[in-house]
């Protein structure tokens, strides 16, 4: 996850102060937590948006440098992976049209690497879009250890709601938290798991690389 801005750079938390911002939701409605924002803001819309500075800036993965050309109109990215939302990616299929497949051929589907198919692509587009915004000469900031910590703590709220929203759903407390702690210890799993190349993943932290 990045912050690109088309305005003025941004080296700590207090920079983003009187910003204008179009923020990916980090989990449903989070965005809010954001003091400035601009939301719900259509990301086709984002690109016309930065380049008249209807917007200062917004919240993005990397690749979209390229895939939506925000290089084209962005100066500076602050690269704030640690506090960049998270997806589940999944494969699905009918139930009854398993069933029906020969053992063999359901072999291969549960052997066949998808999870380190899937992480690899990821990693190979955010890092060719920070290549490509190289490339057309924006600045990119990496955030100090201190201040990392400072961005983290300021969207731990996002988490607090998102339980709160869970068990008014009807779901457990401790098996959310639990979950969430899940997920996290995962994370940092992935940030440290080398995977050939030595490049970093701009979207993951400074330890990830891709195969």
């Amino acid at each position: 996850m990045s912050f690109s801005s088309a305005t003025k750079p941004v080296y700590k938390l207090e920079d983003l102060k009187g910003m204008t911002l179009r923020v990916s939701a980090l989990l449903p409605g989070s965005s809010l937590h954001w003091p400035q924002h601009r939301g719900p803001f259509p990301r086709r819309k984002a690109y016309e948006a930065m380049q008249k500075n209807v917007i200062d800036g917004l919240m993005i993965p990397m690749e979209t440098m390229r895939a939506f050309r925000y290089a084209e109109v962005a100066k500076h990215v602050t690269e704030c992976w640690a506090i960049g939302q998270v997806y589940t990616f999944y494969l699905v299929m009918n139930k009854n049209v398993w069933n029906k497949l020969p053992a063999d051929i359901q072999k291969i589907f549960n052997e066949y690497p998808f999870e380190e198919k899937f992480a690899t692509m990821w990693n190979e587009i955010d890092i060719d879009g920070k290549k490509y915004g190289e490339e057309k000469g924006l600045q990119f900031i990496e955030l100090q250890s201190e201040e990392i910590s400072k961005w983290k703590k300021a969207v731990e709220p996002v988490l607090e709601d998102y339980v709160k929203k869970m068990v008014a759903s009807g779901f457990n407390e401790k098996e959310t938290r639990e979950l969430i702690k899940y997920a996290q210890s995962e994370l940092s799993n992935w940030t440290k798991k080398p995977e050939g190349i030595g490049e970093s993943n701009p979207s993951t932290g400074p330890c990830r690389s891709s195969s």
